[in-house]
This record gives C-alpha cells, structure tokens and sequence, in this order.
C-alpha cells in the first residue's frame, strides 16, 4: 500500500510518527507530556485506533510542541487519493 492510497487512520498515524521522531522523542517522552498513555499513542501511531479531534491537539500542541497547522501543512499534503506523506 502506498502512502497516497493507506487509509486515513494509517495515514494520520504514520504522520504523527515521522513528526514525534524527527523532534527526537519517544513515545514515552509524549506520553508524559500530554498525559496520554504511551500505549494509546503507539495504537494510534500504528493506525490501530480512532483519535479524537481534541486527543490530536493534545499530541501535537503539548506532545510535538507544533500547533495544528504546523503539524498539518508539514506532514499532510492532502491529494485526490487520499494523503502524501512527505519523508
């Protein structure tokens, strides 16, 4: 599956992966910035599990130190497909 056609819940996952690993943390670290269990955020990370619009703002905001429009015009190009997700 390419990242044009993955499923958006993979999509989002493997966004907020690439984003939290180019900051140099670990899930942990995420984890106790947000106060989000570390397992919650490997699910979501591994397109396992739904996450809630405010639960995505919390990642971002206080997880990934980006605000929501950082986080989306730096790793989501949104594409007729589906979403490029640029390495």
């Amino acid at each position: 599956m390419t990242d044009a056609t993955m499923p958006r819940r993979d999509a989002l996952g493997l966004a907020l992966r690439r984003a939290r690993r180019r900051r140099g943390l670990t899930q942990i670290e995420v984890s106790q910035r947000t106060g989000l269990s570390d397992k919650l955020i490997s699910e979501i990370e591994r397109g396992r599990r739904d996450v809630r619009f405010s639960t995505l703002g919390v990642l971002v905001e206080n997880g990934l130190a980006l605000s929501l429009a950082e986080f989306f015009a730096s790793y989501y190009e949104p594409t007729r497909n589906g979403l490029l997700l640029p390495d």
